[in-house]
Order: C-alpha cells, then structure tokens, then sequence
C-alpha cells in the first residue's frame, strides 16, 4: 500500500512545539500554509494571497496568510486568526498538521512561523478588501517542478503573471522539500 504523503508531512512536521521562537531585531508573525486538494482535478495545492496597497507591509506582494502575533497568542492562535481576517476561513475548518521551521524576513524584520494546515476545497472565502487583492491557487506539481523555479540572486518563481518571491518563496520551497525530500535545501536552517 502506498504511504499518504500527507502523513509523511505530518512526520515531519512532528515535535516542532507550537511556540514562538526569538531572533533579536525580529518581531514574531505567523502565516497558514493551507494545502487543498481539488478531488474534481485531483491535484493537491497551496493557497497563496496577493496583498493589496492599503496593507502596511508587503504592499502588492503575493503571500501566505498570516501577520503578526498579537500578546499571548501562539503561531498557530495567529495564524488561524489572521487567515480568519483576511480570508473568512473558519479556524474549525482547518487541520493543523504541524509547523514548519521559522523564516526570517530579510528587509522588514519579521521571523514568520509557518504553520501547515489543511483546509476544505472548495471553499466560500471571504477575503478583505483591505488586505486581500487575489486569491490564488498554487498546484503542488508546478511548485515542486524545479524548471519552474529561479534560484538567482534568490529563490523566485512565476505563477501566472504573479512573482512569488521572498519568505514565501522559501517557506515553499522548504515545504516542498519536507513533502517529496527533495536535496535543493537543507531541511533545517537555510
């Protein structure tokens, strides 16, 4: 019987205890890296966002849901809200599978804890006009297909007319390394 890869990645994601970590000169945020699967394509995806102007940071950009962490809350607590805010995604929906190591933001100092979660498909969103442009799907083939991705000066690729660039470009890519074990990247640090 073949292995679900989705157990896998919860094996992986296992252990990575559900707390912010701290890097001086970093404030901690949280992103929801929500993976569907389309049963009527039968293809597996990410849920990537494109930021609208009116946010404060990452103006345009595409990325995953997420900010930052408001007093107590854990990566988790703030992703599920912040993709609540931003999406309408009810928190209840999504099955969390576990966390990912964090990414630190190279230009406005944010150390984003990625936490994995699967979420329903399809589904009724809601996004905010304050802080939702586009909603767009991310096949997990095209991602995973190394042609389709530029590693110079740093990890980036097209999807679409949309430049995915940035932590969000090296949350998946160490994603899809934790998923299909890819060698491109260390699956710590990196």
């Amino acid at each position: 019987m073949e292995e679900n890869p989705f157990d896998t990645l919860r094996e992986a994601l296992k252990g990575r205890p559900d707390e912010f970590l701290r890097l001086e000169g970093h404030v901690p945020a949280a992103v929801l890296v929500p993976l569907f699967v389309d049963g009527g394509r039968e293809e597996t995806g990410l849920l990537l966002i494109k930021r609208t102007d009116k946010v404060k940071e990452h103006k345009r950009q595409v990325s995953f849901p997420g900010g930052v962490a408001e007093p107590g809350e854990t990566p988790t607590a703030t992703a599920l809200r912040e993709s609540f805010e931003e999406l309408g995604l009810d928190p209840e929906r999504v099955e969390i599978l576990g966390l990912m190591e964090p990414v630190p933001t190279i230009s406005t100092g944010f150390l984003v804890h990625p936490v994995v979660g699967m979420i329903p498909h399809p589904y009724p969103f809601r996004p905010s006009p304050r802080e939702v442009a586009e909603i767009i799907p991310a096949p997990l083939g095209y991602v995973r297909d190394l042609k389709n991705w530029s590693l110079n000066p740093h990890p980036h690729f097209l999807l679409g007319d949309h430049l995915v660039w940035g932590a969000t470009a090296r949350i998946i890519l160490k994603f899809v390394n934790l998923l299909f074990d890819w060698t491109l990247m260390p699956k710590n640090g990196g």
